[in-house]
C-alpha cells in the first residue's frame, strides 16, 4: 500500500512504509552523526553518537550482532509496530533488522563487531544492506566528478615536474604502507568524485585540529596513499621530526544522516614544500 508521507501517523505505519519514510526524511537536511572507527585484535568497534531531537532509521542488518548502549534514551519503533523506551547504560545482541527510534537524551552507541578486515566500507557491505532510495542518493551526491581539482592536480605536477605515470606509481607503492595507528578513529578511506579513493571524515574537524598522521618513521598511512588533491583544500601537510600529519585550515564536516563527511584534500604543491622544509606549527 502507498501512502502519502502526510498519512504515515502510526508506529506500525513507519514499519510497513520504511522505505517511503527514508525516501522523504533523504530530501530534509540531515543531522550530524559523527562516527567513529575502533579497531581491535579480530574486533571492529563502530561508535555513533547522535544528539537529542534526532529522529533515526538505520540500515539493514544482515546478522545477529552486539551492542553496547553507553549513553542517552531512544524511544524505539520495534518490527512489530509497538514502542518502547530504552535507556543506557545496556548491552545486548542485535537481530537481523533495522532499528528506527526518535532520540530523546543525546546518545553513544556502540556495534562491535567480529572480523579481521579493516577497510571499513568492506565491512559495511558486509554487516548492513543499505536501501536503494539511499544507495541512489549517495550516487547523486558523488556523480559529478571535480574537474577543477583534476586541472590544477595536473597543474601542481607541472610545478614540481614529475610526470603523472611517476607520481601514480610512487602512490601506489605497497611496500611501505602501514595501518593508521589506533588514535586515528574519525577517518575513512572511499570512493572519491576527485579521483578513485579518497580520504573522507567521518567526525568533525576544526581548524588546527591534526586529523590523521601520513607518514610514521618513514611509513605511510592511509591518509599518505589515498589523500587527493585541490585547488582549494581544506587540510595542510605538516611536520614534526619524522612524523607527518594533516592539520584542518577549514571546518569539515562529519558524518551525517548515514553519509560521509566531508572528502579531505591538500594542495600537492604544499606537501611537497613542507617536506622539504621546516616543520610547520599548530
Amino acid at each position: 500500500m502507498n501512502l502519502a508521507i502526510k498519512d504515515i501517523t502510526t508506529a506500525l505505519d513507519i514499519i510497513e512504509n520504511i522505505d517511503l519514510v527514508e525516501e522523504e526524511m533523504l530530501k530534509l537536511p540531515q543531522a550530524p552523526c559523527p562516527v567513529r572507527h575502533h579497531f581491535g585484535p579480530g574486533v571492529y568497534i563502530r561508535e555513533i553518537f547522535m544528539a537529542a531531537g534526532t529522529f533515526a532509521v538505520g540500515h539493514e542488518w544482515k546478522k545477529d550482532h552486539m551492542n553496547i548502549f553507553l549513553k542517552g534514551k531512544v524511544h524505539m519503533i520495534k518490527d512489530d509496530g509497538t514502542t518502547q523506551i530504552i535507556e543506557a547504560p545496556m548491552i545486548f545482541t542485535g537481530k537481523p533488522g533495522r532499528k528506527i527510534g526518535m532520540i530523546l537524551e543525546d546518545l553513544v552507541w556502540l556495534n562491535v563487531i567480529p572480523t579481521e578486515e579493516t577497510d571499513i566500507d568492506t565491512i559495511e557491505d558486509q554487516i548492513i544492506d543499505k536501501s536503494p532510495g539511499f544507495n541512489l542518493n549517495k550516487s547523486s551526491l558523488r556523480l559529478l566528478k571535480d574537474a577543477s581539482a583534476q586541472e590544477d592536480y595536473l597543474a601542481a605536477l607541472a610545478d614540481l615536474d614529475v610526470s603523472e605515470d611517476d607520481f601514480r606509481a610512487e602512490c601506489e607503492r605497497e611496500d611501505d604502507l602501514i595501518p593508521f595507528p589506533e588514535v586515528t578513529d574519525s577517518v575513512k578511506v572511499s570512493d572519491s568524485q576527485i579521483e578513485g579513493k579518497g580520504l573522507f571524515a567521518t567526525a568533525e574537524f576544526t581548524p588546527g585540529q591534526v586529523i590523521a598522521p601520513t607518514r610514521l618513521a618513514g611509513l605511510r598511512t592511509p591518509a599518505a596513499r589515498f589523500i587527493n588533491h585541490s585547488a582549494n583544500p581544506n587540510a595542510v601537510l605538516c611536520a614534526s621530526g619524522q612524523v607527518l600529519y594533516l592539520m584542518a585550515i577549514n571546518y569539515i564536516s562529519g558524518c551525517r544522516g548515514g553519509q560521509d563527511g566531508d572528502e579531505i584534500t591538500i594542495d600537492y604543491r604544499q606537501s611537497a614544500e613542507t617536506i622539504r622544509s621546516q616543520p610547520c606549527q599548530s
